[in-house]
């Protein structure tokens, strides 16, 4: 398996979700509505779960590597 190649991508699109949520979670704290800020909990979770999705489907293309 191509481990550095993996490390690369993962760390690339881990990166590209945690600043999609900060500035999504930036303009809801601007807002400093209570509804928002419960969506904004929801977005840090959605956007881990999205990378760990990502994260096993790369896994399992480079897995006859």
């Amino acid at each position: 398996m191509n481990y550095g190649k993996i490390l690369s991508i993962s760390a690339i699109v881990i990166v590209v979700i945690i600043v999609i949520t900060i500035l999504l979670s930036m303009n809801t704290i601007t807002g400093a509505n209570a509804a928002l800020l419960i969506s904004e909990y929801q977005m840090i979770v959605i956007a881990l779960g999205l990378s760990a999705i990502v994260l096993a489907i790369l896994r399992l293309s480079y897995g006859n590597d």
